[in-house]
C-alpha cells in the first residue's frame, strides 16, 4: 500500500472524498481494517459502487488517502502547538508529547497501532509518502537544529525523520509505565531522545 498524496480537488467530487473516508472509519471501527471492505463502504456512505471505485480503486487505497488526512490534520495542529516554542529542544519533545496524546483521537491511526501495528511498521520503513510526510513533520526542528549547530556531525534529514519515527511509534505502540504522565514523558525525552539528537548547548 502507498500513500501516495492526492491531488487538491474542490467541489462535489472533493466531498465525495470526505464522504468515503467518514464511511471507511466507520466501517474500520465496527469491523476492523481488515474485516471492512468496498461494499461495506459504499453502502455506509450511500454511493453505488462504480463511484467508489473511480475514488478508490481500491480498499488500500482507501486506508492510505485515511491515514493521510490524519497526519495531514497532525501535522497542521502541531505546527500550530509549537509556534510558541523557541528553544529546539522544547519543540522537539513538546512534538512528541503532544503526537502521543493525539494518535489516540486520531481514527485510523489509533485503529492501527491497535489491530494492525504489523502495517505501521511497513509503511514507516518502506513507504516513500510516509518518510516524506514524517519530513514534513519534522522540517521546522531539523531546520532549527541545524541552523543552531546543534545536529550531531554527519546527521542527515533522512537518519533524523527515520530515527524520530521509530521512536515514536515506539511509544505510541507499546504501552509504558509513565504513559498517562506528562511531566515524566517529557523528562524521559529530554534524557533519552534529545541527546540522540542534538548536541550539548554551546
Amino acid at each position: 500500500m502507498s500513500l501516495q498524496q492526492a491531488e487538491p480537488l474542490g467541489g462535489k467530487r472533493a466531498r465525495t472524498r470526505e464522504l468515503i473516508l467518514d464511511a471507511a472509519i466507520a466501517c474500520f471501527e465496527e469491523l476492523g481494517i481488515r474485516q471492512c471492505n468496498m461494499v461495506d463502504i459504499a453502502e455506509r456512505a450511500g454511493i453505488g459502487r462504480s463511484t467508489l471505485y473511480r475514488h478508490f480503486p481500491k480498499l488500500e487505497d482507501v486506508i492510505a488517502q485515511a491515514i493521510i488526512r490524519d497526519i495531514g490534520e497532525l501535522i497542521v495542529l502541531n505546527s500550530e502547538m509549537t509556534a510558541r516554542f523557541t528553544e529546539i529542544d522544547d519543540i522537539i519533545v513538546e512534538s512528541f508529547v503532544f503526537i502521543l496524546r493525539e494518535l489516540p483521537k486520531r481514527p485510523v491511526l489509533n485503529l492501527l497501532f491497535k489491530q494492525d501495528p504489523e502495517l505501521v511498521q511497513h509503511l514507516s520503513l518502506e513507504d516513500e509518502s510516509f518518510n516524506e510526510l514524517g519530513a514534513e513533520f519534522s522540517a521546522k526542528s531539523f531546520a532549527q537544529a541545524r541552523k543552531e549547530g546543534r545536529l550531531r556531525e554527519g546527521v542527515t534529514h533522512d537518519e533524523y525523520v527515520e530515527w524520530s519515527t521509530r521512536i515514536l511509534i515506539s511509544l505510541a505502540g507499546t504501552p509504558y509505565q509513565f504513559h498517562s504522565d506528562n511531566s515524566r514523558i517529557r523528562l524521559y525525552l529530554q534524557r533519552f531522545l534529545i541527546p540522540s539528537l542534538l548536541t550539548d548547548k554551546r
